[in-house]
């Protein structure tokens, strides 16, 4: 059954669910003073996308911290180092042979971000991203997607490439034709003008004589 904890600081009271996230109360202020979601500090839990949110929450907790500490309005006794920031979210040992690394690399792949991110209606398919599709990706996959370079097929990212570089061969092609089709018609306007202006002289030449 389900458990909590509770925290009072400030005449505020803090409530963790022993479920859902830390029961460490040292954690649970850290999170308060620095506006961390209590479920990203659920330790147990460690899908890819939730290792990203947490990995941005992270840096933005790092970032509001020592702006905090610069302006002397840190509250608690004691500025924390990063390691222990880190182990609001997940254990050290597991932050640093699986999360930092891979994701600090991911941030050169601006298509991996947003899938990462998963934002609903613009987020890349996972066949967009990965070039091969499966029921589940882990750090297992993401290390092998940036070994090699970002995909975890090469043949198909290769087909993807060639096809929108065809693709775009299409269209300089329709743009040179449809160029060559303008160009074609003023030639044509230009020689009618001519002509009239030809017929025109030829007309008055005549009238001349007749005279």
């Amino acid at each position: 059954m389900p458990t909590s904890a509770s925290v009072s600081e400030a005449g505020t009271s803090f409530f963790v669910s022993g479920a859902g996230g830390t029961s460490n109360l040292h954690h649970i202020q850290l999170m308060k003073v620095l506006d961390i979601d209590v479920e990203l500090s659920d330790r147990s839990r460690k899908g890819l996308i939730l290792c990203y949110t947490k990995y941005k929450a992270f840096n933005a907790a790092v970032q509001t911290m020592d702006q905090m500490s610069k302006q002397g309005k840190w509250p608690l006794a004691k500025k924390p180092s990063h390691t222990e920031l880190v182990e609001v979210f997940l254990s050290k040992s597991y932050w640093y042979t699986h999360v930092a690394k891979p994701f600090a690399i991911v941030a050169c792949y601006p298509q991996m971000v947003a899938w990462l991110e998963h934002e609903d209606g613009n987020s890349p398919s996972d066949f967009e991203v990965w070039h091969l599709q499966k029921s589940e990706y882990g750090f297992k996959e993401l290390k092998e997607w940036l070994a090699n370079d970002g995909t975890l097929d090469k043949a198909a990212k290769r087909r993807m490439e060639l096809s929108k570089d065809k693709g775009k061969g299409k269209g300089k092609k329709g743009k040179e034709k449809e160029k060559e089709r303008e160009d074609y018609q003023e030639e044509k306007m230009q020689v009618d003008d001519d002509g009239k202006g030809k017929a025109s002289s030829s007309n008055v030449k005549k009238t001349h004589k007749r005279k």
